[in-house]
């Protein structure tokens, strides 16, 4: 049983939540972490959006989907079960 000791040792490992826990609500670092994540969702949401946006544009997709959307909504708004047009 002694070559198996190790095995009965209660090793206090922290956990990865409770070290980002530790970080993310400390006084100064919280703020710096909270500040870094917000610039790089921006930046992420204004980079892919711009990206999008020309990929859009070059290919004439966004008049299509325009298009499609606009028709689809018009013809729920007209035909469907909600309307006063067709009461019987």
């Amino acid at each position: 049983m002694s070559s198996f000791s190790f095995l009965s040792k209660n090793k206090s490992k922290i956990s990865l939540s409770k070290k980002l826990d530790h970080v993310t609500t400390h006084s100064i670092w919280g703020y710096v972490i909270l500040i870094l994540v917000v610039l790089g969702i921006y930046i992420f949401t204004f980079s892919i959006g711009d990206f999008l946006g020309g990929l859009f544009v070059a290919t004439g997709l966004l008049t299509g989907i325009v298009g499609v959307v606009w028709f689809g909504t018009f013809v729920l708004w007209a035909f469907g079960k909600s309307n006063n047009w067709n009461k019987e």
